[in-house]
């Protein structure tokens, strides 16, 4: 599922007719955090992408060129991500030495990935939601099994 929902000028969508086949629980969760998405960035409009996935869709750790973006696993791990202290910025963007297997070196040594859980909303600020010179959340997909995984972006 790929759509863009308007909001109106309290944050709220009208009927749900963009949401139509999937079970009435699951439409009500993301109408709510739609509505949340909303009114926390003062968006019109919020993306919206529910992706069943069985692969990495971002295998590296990166930084997203947006302003706020939420994210929630509803079935396998959620989304992996670094503190700040444990991010060499360096290495945001750039290739690879030696690919991907051979590690990534936007982690520093010893850093600690966080991941969060099945049903956990992940809210991570974008590279346009932070003050020039304060590091984006640096995140990427956990490796591994069969996903069911939300996407939310405020639009305009």
């Amino acid at each position: 599922l790929r759509t863009v929902v308007p909001v109106d000028d309290e944050g709220r969508i009208g009927p749900r007719p963009l949401l139509t086949g999937l079970p009435a629980v699951l439409v009500r969760d993301i109408a709510f955090l739609v509505e949340l998405v909303a009114v926390l960035a003062g968006a019109r409009e919020v993306g919206v992408r529910l992706a069943s996935l069985d692969h990495r869709m971002c295998p590296r750790f990166h930084v997203d060129r947006v302003t706020l973006r939420a994210t929630c696993a509803y079935h396998g791990d959620g989304t992996e991500w670094l503190e700040p202290g444990d991010v060499d910025p360096r290495w945001l963007g750039r290739p690879l030495p030696g690919g991907l297997a051979a590690g990534d070196p936007v982690a520093r040594p010893g850093a600690v990935v966080c991941r969060a859980g099945t049903g956990d909303v992940l809210f991570m600020k974008g590279e346009l939601g932070v003050a020039p010179g304060v590091l984006p959340a640096v995140h990427r997909s956990p490796g591994g099994g069969q996903r069911l995984v939300l996407t939310l972006d405020p639009l305009a």
